[in-house]
């Protein structure tokens, strides 16, 4: 079993990779991710699922870290490249998927971002995302 930060530095080195090659170089990253979980049969993809998801959030979604100008301008057309297609909607359908399949796993996760998620709410609206 490994340890939780060595999980944790793989799901940010594949989300760095993320970063960097979607969509162009990577286009089924999340069809990719999505397959891995289905076809698990120990519980690991299901975990590292929810830590690249969570991943994804700080390092792409996230705007309370601070960025340089580079990356906050290549995070946005990300972002905004997420919101317009119908990807999201699928990796959002997996993640009910998981949450049936590991209950109390997907509840610590869950845990650590409604906090988040309420905040981002409104930094959408302010910022006119959901416009």
């Amino acid at each position: 079993m490994l340890a939780f930060y060595l999980k944790n530095k793989f799901a940010q080195i594949i989300v760095l990779l993320f970063r960097e090659d979607f969509p162009h170089r990577w286009p089924a990253f999340f069809d990719d991710l999505i397959a891995a979980v289905a076809n698990d049969q120990t519980g690991m993809m299901t975990e590292m699922f929810l830590r690249i998801m969570l991943a994804i959030d700080e390092e792409v979604v996230s705007i309370e870290i601070n960025r340089t100008t580079e990356e906050i301008q290549k995070n946005s057309v990300l972002v905004r490249f997420l919101l317009s297609v119908s990807l999201p909607n699928s990796v959002v359908e997996h993640v009910f998927v998981v949450a049936r399949r590991t209950p109390n796993l997907f509840s610590f996760f869950l845990c650590r971002k409604i906090k988040f998620v309420n905040e981002q709410l409104g930094k959408l609206w302010i910022c006119g995302i959901t416009s």
